[in-house]
């Protein structure tokens, strides 16, 4: 009978010991895997909307899909990291108006487009940029 008691002691003991190891592995914890980065994404053309309360914007573009161009309009959240910019100055949402042209990277969200940069498209003439304002244009003849 003494040598039952030992042998259910030992079993108890070593279950217990098995036990407690298997629970400390299931609680450590693994490093947690860093959330995927999103997709920047572009999209360029002319703002339509603006909406100052809701600090968003529609821009009206061109696609093309399969082959065949089309007119899409777009709505753009902004945050306080969306970086808006024209001729390298910092701007804010206040600047944007409607018909502004416009190139906006994106990231995709689960409900919305979440604007990145906005950089404002300054009008050319051939291949050649208009001067920054006060500025003398490289290309007038007024001399």
């Amino acid at each position: 009978m003494k040598k039952v008691m030992v042998f259910v002691m030992v079993l108890t003991i070593v279950t217990f010991v098995f036990g407690a190891m298997a629970v400390a592995q299931k609680t450590t914890t693994t490093p947690a895997e860093p959330a995927p980065v999103p997709k920047v994404e572009k999209f360029s053309g002319a703002i339509v909307n603006i909406d100052p309360v809701a600090k968003t914007f529609d821009v009206k573009g061109e696609v093309t899909v399969k082959g065949n161009k089309e007119q899409k309009v777009m709505t753009f959240a902004t945050d306080d990291k969306t970086k808006i910019t024209l001729w390298k100055e910092v701007n804010t949402f206040g600047d944007l108006k409607v018909g502004s042209k416009v190139d906006v990277a994106y990231n995709k969200l689960a409900d919305k487009n979440l604007a990145v940069a906005v950089n404002f498209v300054v009008h050319t003439r051939g291949s050649h940029p208009i001067s920054k304002p006060g500025v003398s244009d490289p290309l007038s003849t007024s001399d």
